[in-house]
């Protein structure tokens, strides 16, 4: 076992073989081992056929979101989550290699980051903007999204433990939510100042791809925006102003 643990949640258009490449660069005087972390996978089809890797292992079909079944998962064996320093929530179409991925759990625990996520350099412009300009490793923030992020495991079990409801809010708002949980609901202070990032140094894709069969995210009853103003009133949390800055404190501005 690592130290290290990637959860998520799969259907036929995953991308983890990618993130089982570990693919150093051949300049590098890095160990053949570098890539040390585990895969926790749970379908959310029955008559899925996935080969990977044997170190993945698969449990039971779960149809109810991302972070609820992280909850049931971690309730059901939580000395198998607590065995670790590191978890990535990570969507399964996420397009990044296992060097990167190893890398940022390196950079986690180097800089004792709360929470961090890699830039995203899809979709939007501003996106590609900061991972390719930034002259810095990464960005100091008070948000980081869901779908692409890696917690302390101390930080993330505290929000599944006091703050999350476990089944309420599958992902639309959850990342409000786990800001919240530890600080980041106004502004940056001296306590949450550094404590969560955005990586600009090592990117990655989210592809846009239409709903297939198997996407049952998008048909959950417990997702959308409707239920999150439902829940952010109910658990007395709120969206905020997102910020960001340089790591020497200067305002990040496009």
């Amino acid at each position: 076992k690592g130290r290290n643990l990637v959860f998520t949640t799969a259907g036929k258009d995953h991308n983890m073989e990618q993130w089982m490449n570990c693919e150093i660069p051949v300049d590098s005087k890095l160990s053949k081992d570098f890539c040390n972390f585990d895969i926790f996978v749970v379908y959310y089809v029955d008559d899925i056929s996935i080969q990977i890797n044997a170190s993945i292992e698969k449990t039971q079909v779960s149809r109810i979101g991302k972070f609820p079944t992280l909850f049931r998962e971690y309730y059901a064996n939580p000395l198998l989550f607590k065995q670790y320093d590191s978890i990535f929530v990570l969507d399964d179409d996420i397009l990044i290699n296992g060097y990167e991925i190893q890398r940022l759990f390196d950079l986690r625990l180097n800089h004792d980051f709360w929470v961090l996520q890699c830039c995203r350099n899809d979709h939007t412009a501003v996106r590609t903007l900061w991972c390719r300009n930034n002259p810095f490793q990464y960005r100091v923030s008070n948000f980081v999204e869901v779908g692409v992020s890696m917690f302390s495991t101390e930080k993330l079990l505290t929000f599944l433990d006091e703050f999350y409801c476990g089944d309420c809010l599958a992902s639309f708002g959850v990342d409000f939510w786990y800001m919240y949980s530890m600080g980041f609901d106004t502004y940056l202070n001296r306590r949450t100042f550094g404590k969560a990032a955005i990586v600009d140094s090592i990117a990655c894709t989210n592809p846009i791809r239409k709903h297939s069969s198997d996407s049952s995210w998008h048909q959950l009853v417990n997702d959308g925006e409707e239920v999150f103003k439902k829940v952010r009133d109910q658990y007395s949390f709120h969206r905020f102003a997102r910020r960001t800055f340089y790591p020497n404190g200067t305002r990040c501005r496009i």
